[in-house]
């Protein structure tokens, strides 16, 4: 059941990852475009100047090349009326293509390929053998989406006929299946059958797997995943502030066009990079599901989980020389850490001021107490000042306390 609930939050976040993608849409939302039409006579003026400067800078140079300004100015203008066109349409190829890419093969369920082996299908390969050990076949098992890995039931076991029913295996696969390796008395290994008709029959189970590397796998990915939606929104935002400074700065870089270049550039690297994300997610899927395939167990196995993890969150650095942007999540994760080390400063510093402020009440408490006895004091004070004080052979209501004392009751 922990398994099933790692794969179940495992393809929920994988779900929403790729409906992030629907937030690079946020170019078309109306209400931002009318926040952007507020600032047209700014971007007209901030235009004027810059055709104004640009004339100035012909006018003052001796050497004009006039085929360079043409491009300038014709890159200014592409970019500024046709800045719509291409957020609109590079937003639907990256969506389109990230959505069919985490829904033709879900990222749990090619885990699940990799780290499950149904002993049928080594029976349907032919019981291959390499250096005495099972050969594996390309295709380990029949997991094919969730649905199946939903009705697997990991405790069946292998068929191998009986009294009533023939066996599911072949009848290589039935010997083979029907007998055991165990060690005698002699300390020698035989076979023993499985099977017999005074005792209970053993069976093998039909999947070999490994709980712990399997639960280990899905916990790494759901993690990683985690930190992978908060990158994608990070980029996507970036994408659209691009788009934003574009509209604004376009036609201010008639004279050098150098500004609107790398603008040009560093938006279609923007939509490259969240787009290699969903990528990168994908290959790190099938990486862990390589890494039992390919025969590494053990200590070895968790290494090389552990550096595939690694490599996911550095990011392939050739994508941060080729793009300039750093693809991988480190920074987002020490981001994420710093803001819960923040919330629980943040918290301890509330709950100290919480303290704080009992204690100031509890002082201010203890002085309102101190004032009352005090105030009682003064007042017994100036009570004493102004009454006369009884002395001895006073009387004592109307007599003197040695006759009230001598008094019989």
């Amino acid at each position: 059941m922990l398994i099933y609930g790692l794969t179940t939050i495992v393809n929920a976040l994988s779900g929403i990852f790729a409906k992030m993608y629907k937030l690079l849409d946020f170019w078309g939302y109306a209400p931002f475009q009318k926040f952007l039409k507020t600032y047209d006579p700014i971007i007209w003026a901030l235009a004027t100047i810059g055709i104004i400067w640009a004339g100035l800078m012909m006018m003052h140079n001796k050497r004009v090349d006039y085929h360079e300004k043409g491009n300038n100015f014709l890159v200014a203008v592409l970019l500024f009326f046709g800045l719509t066109f291409l957020m609109t349409q590079g937003t639907k190829l990256i969506t389109a293509g990230a959505e069919q890419a985490m829904v033709n093969t879900p990222s749990a369920v090619s885990i699940y390929q990799g780290n499950i082996t149904d002993v049928y299908m080594l029976d349907k390969a032919g019981w291959k053998t390499s250096g005495g050990k099972a050969k594996l076949p390309k295709t380990t098992n029949r997991i094919k989406n969730m649905e199946d890995i939903k009705l697997l039931s990991i405790n069946e076991k292998v068929d191998t006929g009986g009294w009533f029913g023939g066996s599911k295996a072949s009848d290589d696969g039935t010997k083979i299946l029907a007998k055991q390796l165990s060690m005698n008395s002699d300390g020698k290994w035989e076979l023993h059958n499985m099977q017999g008709a005074f005792k209970i029959d053993d069976n093998y189970y039909r999947y070999s797997w490994h709980p712990w590397i399997l639960a280990a796998n899905l916990l790494l990915y759901l993690i990683t995943v985690a930190i992978v939606i908060f990158k994608l929104v990070k980029i996507i935002m970036e994408i659209n502030f691009i788009g934003l400074l574009a509209q604004g700065a376009a036609l201010t870089d008639f004279d050098s066009g150098k500004r609107n270049r790398q603008i040009i550039a560093k938006l279609r690297d923007s939509f490259v990079v969240a787009f290699l994300l969903c990528v990168i997610l994908q290959f790190y899927a099938q990486f862990l599901s390589f890494i039992t395939r390919a025969g590494v167990g053990g200590v070895a196995r968790i290494f090389a989980m552990i550096g595939a993890f690694l490599f996911v969150l550095d990011g392939p650095n050739i994508i941060q020389a080729v793009f300039g942007i750093d693809a991988g999540l480190s920074s987002m994760a020490q981001t994420m850490t710093n803001v819960m080390l923040l919330a629980r400063g943040a918290g301890s510093t509330t709950k100290s001021a919480l303290n704080a402020t009992k204690k100031l009440g509890g002082v201010a408490k203890g002085i309102a107490n101190k004032g009352l006895v005090g105030g009682s004091a003064l007042a017994g004070f100036a009570n004493g000042l102004t009454k006369k004080p009884n002395l001895p052979g006073d009387k004592v209501g109307g007599v003197t306390p040695a006759a009230a004392s001598n008094k019989k009751p």
